[in-house]
C-alpha cells in the first residue's frame, strides 16, 4: 500500500472522485482514500465501496429518468434544483415548450412525435450541457428544463433558438414547409390550419438580491413566464418578462 493516499473533499460528487480513485497507477488502485471536510479529516473509503455507490446511484438515476429520452425526470430535477437554491450560487433556470407540437402529433403520428421530442432533447443536451453547471432534465411530454449559471443565459437562449428554429423544417415534408403551416383538427374538433413548430423558453434567474427559496416557488414564477412567451409569435425566450 502507498503512503501517498488520495485525498477528496466530502461534497465532491461520486463521478469525480471515481476518475481520480481510477487514474491512478495500478498498484495504488484499489488503496484506500481519505475524504475531508473543509480542509479536515472525515473519513476513509474504499474504491469497492465507491463503485458500489456508483451502481446504486445508476439504478436509482434509471429509475427515475424519462423513458424516451433517458435524461432525468421529476424527482431527479426537484433534487437538484433544490439542492442549487441551497448552495446559494447565481443560476438559471430555463424552461422549455414546444408551441404547437400537439398538432404536430396528430397530423404526422407519434413515431414522429417521439423524433421531435428526441432531436429537441439532443439539441437542448449539446448547447445547455457544456454550461457551467449544465443540468438538463425532461419534465414529460414536450417540456424540458436546463440549469445554466445566470451569466450564461442570453448567449445559450438565443443559440438554441437559432439552431431549433433551423432544425424545425427538417421535421416536416417539403410541402408543409413551403406552406408554413400544417391542417388538422384543434382541441374543439374543427379543421385548423397550425404554423410550423417553434420553442418557448421561460428563464428564471435566481441571482443576489433575487434568490428563490424552494423548486415550487420557481416553478410558479416559470409557469407566469412560460404563458406570456407563448402569447408571442415564433420560437422566444423572456427572462423575468423581458422579450428577446
Amino acid at each position: 500500500m502507498s503512503a501517498t493516499f488520495l485525498t477528496v473533499d466530502v461534497n465532491q460528487d461520486v463521478d469525480s472522485v471515481a476518475k481520480q480513485a481510477l487514474s491512478r497507477d495500478f498498484s495504488m488502485l484499489y488503496d484506500i482514500f481519505i475524504i475531508t471536510e473543509g480542509g479536515k479529516y472525515y473519513g476513509v473509503s474504499t474504491v469497492h465501496a465507491l463503485l458500489e455507490r456508483m451502481t446504486a446511484l445508476k439504478i436509482k438515476h434509471a429509475s427515475q429518468a424519462n423513458p424516451l429520452t433517458g435524461l432525468p425526470g421529476n424527482v431527479s430535477i426537484r433534487a437538484f434544483v433544490e439542492k442549487q437554491i441551497r448552495t446559494g450560487q447565481d443560476f438559471a433556470c430555463v424552461y422549455f415548450d414546444l408551441d404547437f407540437f400537439k398538432a404536430y402529433n396528430d397530423y404526422y403520428g407519434f413515431c414522429k412525435g417521439d423524433e421531435a421530442i428526441k432531436k429537441t432533447a439532443d439539441l437542448i443536451v449539446k448547447i445547455f450541457a457544456v454550461s457551467r453547471i449544465g443540468y438538463v432534465g425532461h419534465i414529460g411530454g414536450d417540456d424540458f428544463i436546463a440549469l445554466i449559471h445566470a451569466e450564461e443565459t442570453q448567449e445559450l437562449c438565443a443559440k438554441f433558438i437559432r439552431e431549433f428554429d433551423a432544425m424545425v423544417p427538417t421535421l416536416y415534408t417539403g410541402t408543409d414547409v413551403k406552406n408554413g403551416c400544417i391542417e388538422t383538427l384543434d382541441r374543439k374538433n374543427e379543421k385548423c390550419k397550425f404554423p410550423l413548430m417553434s420553442v418557448s423558453l421561460a428563464v428564471v434567474e435566481s441571482k443576489e438580491n433575487s434568490r428563490f427559496h424552494s423548486f415550487l416557488e420557481i416553478s410558479t414564477v416559470a409557469a407566469e413566464i412560460k404563458k406570456k412567451a407563448k402569447a408571442v409569435q415564433g420560437s422566444v425566450f423572456l427572462i423575468n418578462q423581458r422579450a428577446h
